[in-house]
């Protein structure tokens, strides 16, 4: 299977980071910046109008401070700060921990996980202490997100859980559908695919009861299905998933989210070798790219579109749009997909060897394979070096140069046994986790039982006591 690039949007962030915020709504980067920044400049406007500090003016610094978020988390920081201090001077309790809580978004948007969370639980705190469960719940969300974003499945789960149960009390559908969303998705990535779909048709079932068929929310769930269905390779089905969102996402206009859409057929066609049909998707995705000016997502399409012409031996085409492709990432600095972009280049130039034998052809194979492994090497990325290594093997062995190949091979095996013991270290820490959360839910039925037991106990004593008593007063008497 080859090397696809994932798809470069908010939509990679999250099926992968998973770093959508719950406030008022959820949403998607892309899709409002434009929006979020006319905010920005009427809130500034209104800001600089009004110099009380009172009530009002917390109102407008704390809206900023949201809405700084996808545009300028840095400067959403420094108004978080003044929103904090005013809320303190103004002793509004609920206000104080709505600033911290935009402050941690801030940092949850830096990837300041740390600060993130310590902004989260101090929100926490004052809503727990006042009574403000959903507040609670929505902070509790967030903290879930980072912790799905560092592969803490299962402290994400818990986050989770608890946010679903506060808005199950709570009678909130809408929220309840979100969360459901999401701890789908954190069951895919913990590979329960059947209760991810549980979940995923239960949000589903939610939206609908709501009438809100026609959302991004309802369309990602169908996104959520397609990376499902592809992962336990019922292509057909995901097919299907993709067009439900596509249709969605074409009545609401969302451009991204078509684009992503004609991208992720392009990868279920090329993971089916149907490359022809492939590139029919993955060019529509480049048009829409280019039409919102998205340059992680061109610079995407067009490597995906040079690695399937290469399959279909049309190499002087594929190289057109893989040396394009190079030249956006180095200017975006991009230095993995980059990595993969070489990768590609080498493995055009050695199929063009294989076909025509001009030993000039391996030569630049070898070249770009070497500058796959170098860029890799930069990230730290373990896969993609071993990958790079080993095609750069068989290009000396091809050339050949047993030796060379020979001294290769020993460093990818290496590697292998770094990424290895890496791998072994990482399932054991997920088995620990695993026994830890077990042995915690252990703990809580104990006590529950226990604290049954004395109660019950105590209840038996209070009887035997009362009856003593009347006892003693029937002799009395």
């Amino acid at each position: 299977m080859k090397n696809k690039l994932p798809l470069i949007s908010m939509m990679k962030t999250i099926l992968i980071k998973m770093r959508y915020i719950l406030g008022s709504l959820f949403v998607l980067c892309s899709y409002f910046c434009y929006s979020q920044q006319k905010t920005i400049d009427s809130l500034n406007l209104e800001l600089n109008k009004h110099d009380d500090p009172d009530e009002y003016r917390f109102e407008i610094l704390n809206s900023l401070a949201y809405n700084y978020y996808l545009i300028d988390p840095e400067r959403g920081l420094q108004i978080s700060d003044e929103a904090i201090m005013l809320a303190k001077k103004l002793k509004l309790e609920k206000e104080l921990a709505s600033a911290y809580k935009n402050k941690g978004i801030n940092y949850d948007a830096l990837s300041n996980d740390s600060l993130a969370l310590l902004m989260y639980d101090k929100a926490i705190d004052i809503q727990k202490r006042i009574g403000d469960t959903n507040g609670v719940a929505r902070c509790i969300f967030n903290k879930g997100a980072i912790y799905f974003g560092n592969s803490d499945y299962l402290g994400a789960t818990e986050c989770y859980q608890q946010a679903y149960e506060i808005f199950e009390k709570e009678q909130d559908s809408m929220l309840m559908g979100k969360v459901l969303n999401s701890i789908g998705v954190n069951l895919m990535y913990r590979s329960k695919y059947s209760e991810a779909a549980d979940a995923f048709l239960k949000a589903l079932g939610i939206y609908n009861h709501l009438d809100m068929s026609n959302t991004l929310d309802y369309a990602s769930i169908f996104f959520f299905f397609l990376i499902l269905n592809k992962k336990i390779e019922e292509y057909d089905l995901a097919i299907g998933y993709q067009k439900a969102a596509l249709e969605i996402y074409e009545d609401i206009g969302f451009m991204l989210g078509i684009a992503n859409t004609y991208n992720s057929l392009g990868n279920i066609y090329d993971s089916t070798e149907k490359s022809q049909e492939a590139i029919f998707f993955y060019e529509k995705a480049y048009n829409i790219m280019e039409e919102i000016n998205n340059q992680e997502g061109i610079a995407s399409e067009l490597t995906n579109i040079g690695i399937a012409y290469t399959s279909l031996k049309e190499y002087d085409k594929s190289l057109d749009y893989l040396n394009r492709a190079k030249e956006m990432y180095k200017n975006i600095g991009n230095l993995n997909s980059l990595s993969i972009v070489f990768s590609a280049i080498g493995n055009n130039y050695m199929k063009k060897f294989e076909l025509i034998g001009n030993r000039n052809f391996l030569n630049v194979a070898k070249k770009n394979f070497q500058l796959a492994y170098d860029n890799a090497k930069n990230t730290d990325d373990l896969q993609r070096q071993i990958l790079a290594l080993d095609e750069l093997a068989k290009a000396h062995e091809m050339q050949p140069n047993f030796e060379q190949a020979y001294k290769i091979k020993i460093k990818v095996e290496e590697l292998k046994k770094i990424l290895s013991l890496s791998e072994k270290k990482a399932e054991i820490a997920k088995l620990e986790a695993e026994f830890d959360h077990q042995r915690k839910v252990a703990e809580i039925k104990s006590e529950l039982a226990n604290k049954q037991e004395i109660d019950r106990t105590i209840f038996e004593a209070s009887l035997s006591r009362e009856k003593l008593l009347k006892k003693v007063a029937f002799i009395g008497s």
